[in-house]
């Protein structure tokens, strides 16, 4: 929504009654005055923009492609890193849990004070969203008992999106979750990295994608059918700790091409609105601004 304050005088959004609904009155509009090219300029702006966002959406495209790719070959890495563990034997997931995993709040109500919440997407950075998560009221947590959260749960989606994880830092002790998340607690000789880690390999994929395929709406998956999920799971403790290191390692290297991309992708989306900003407001001339074929 545009801000009146910034175009109105002084006083004026008062006069026009906007002063709280922040719109801009009909008659500022219609005798707006707008600096107008020529048509023939308008036609060169518009071959310009056309062949100019052309070429960085195909690198757009190209960065998320290589986004898609890098995902791949790190769940590659990871199935392979799994697969040839020593010690590691098909394991129920439900026999490495210290209490059954559950759901979370079923109809949050938000509050100004109360219970940090942790819904779907603060999982993407969960330690650096916890300063700013909602909230919802203590006695509404306190119904919900079994989805507290502790420090070193693990925290997953598991509706709609499934798979997305973060385990709880110290600083999110008493939260609680959303129903679409669900809270696993493990034995202490589990090493949770581990297990959080195994959630990105093809396996886990392949698991989920059969114990939802029945669902008509959207994914929901079942604690019950989550316990039964199978692993390998290494039984000795120093191929664990081995394989911990391995993954941390192979993660710490994706995650530092990811950011670059990522990085790369913003810089274009921001250059092509830059691009075009200047085209339109004559802040660059676009009849010698590109060699791509744009001029009359």
């Amino acid at each position: 929504m545009v801000n009146t304050h910034s175009f109105l005088k002084k006083g004026e959004a008062e006069m026009y009654g906007v002063a709280g609904q922040q719109r801009v009155p009909d008659t500022f509009l219609r005798d707006l005055t707008v600096d107008l090219p020529t048509l023939t300029e308008q036609r060169r702006i518009t071959k310009f923009l056309d062949a100019e966002t052309a070429h960085i959406d195909r690198l757009l495209e190209f960065r998320s492609a290589q986004l898609n790719l890098l995902a791949e070959h790190e769940r590659a890495m990871l199935d392979r890193s799994f697969q040839k563990t020593q010690s590691g034997a098909l394991t129920r997931l439900k026999y490495l849990f210290s209490v059954r995993p559950r759901y979370g709040v079923l109809v949050p109500a938000f509050v100004d004070d109360g219970v940090p919440f942790i819904r779907v997407n603060d999982l993407l950075d969960l330690e650096g969203r916890a300063d700013g998560l909602r909230n919802i009221p203590s006695e509404l947590s306190a119904q919900y008992p079994r989805s507290i959260v502790q420090p070193g749960d693990l925290l997953m989606s598991v509706v709609g999106t499934l798979g997305r994880t973060a385990i709880a830092p110290a600083s999110l002790a008493g939260a609680n979750i959303a129903r679409a998340v669900c809270s696993m607690r493990f034995m202490p000789d589990v090493e949770v990295q581990l297990v959080e880690a195994w959630i990105g390999t093809s396996s886990f994929r392949k698991q989920a994608l059969v114990a939802t395929s029945t669902d008509t709406a959207q994914p929901t998956l079942g604690m019950e059918d989550l316990g039964n999920f199978s692993l390998t799971w290494p039984s000795d403790p120093q191929e664990r700790k081995h394989l911990v290191r391995e993954i941390v390692r192979i993660q710490g290297s994706m995650r530092q091409l990811s950011d670059k991309l990522e990085r790369q992708k913003s810089v274009l989306t921001e250059r092509r609105q830059a691009l075009i900003t200047a085209a339109v407001t004559g802040q660059i001339d676009v009849a010698t601004a590109s060699g791509r074929g744009i001029e009359e």
